[in-house]
């Protein structure tokens, strides 16, 4: 009977330390009960404890970044947080962005022919203008089989 009472009063102990652990620890995780709001550094406590106790590792920006994303969730369903990479592709796609010579080209009677060059683009640089006739490309001559 000793040894069951040995195995109670260590279970009652170890019951008793974690209640007394998750005291002192439970104001990480919580606003203190002093105020009606968390305070930033009770925020970034919890990014922190978060970023520690986290079963894999998460860069900082991940978890701030989907803090936003929840926070405007709840905030503001109509506003949208764009990350810096969305961001720059919805910038380029606003903006546009162009590659290669800058022409729209045309088969026209058998022969590729310049709709219209883009203005800045290295076809306008070069002085290619609508209805030049691309008959090379470099040395190579274009044969009348080429598909637009």
């Amino acid at each position: 009977m000793s040894q069951q009472k040995s195995r109670f009063f260590f279970a009652l102990a170890l019951i008793a330390g974690a209640t007394v652990a998750g005291g002192i620890f439970s104001g990480k995780l919580h606003a203190t009960p002093e105020r009606d709001t968390p305070s930033l550094d009770e925020y970034a406590d919890i990014l922190t404890t978060l970023s520690d106790w986290a079963p894999e590792s998460i860069t900082p920006d991940k978890i701030v970044y989907a803090s936003i994303h929840g926070m405007l969730a709840r905030l503001d369903p109509h506003t949208a947080f764009l990350e810096p990479d969305e961001f720059s592709a919805m910038k380029e796609k606003q903006h546009g962005s162009f590659y290669g010579l800058g022409i729209q080209i045309q088969k026209r009677m058998g022969k590729i022919t310049v709709i219209a060059p883009m203005e800045g683009t290295p076809a306008y640089k070069m002085g290619i203008r609508a209805g030049d006739i691309i008959t090379h490309i470099g040395e190579e001559e274009l044969k009348e089989s080429v598909s637009t």
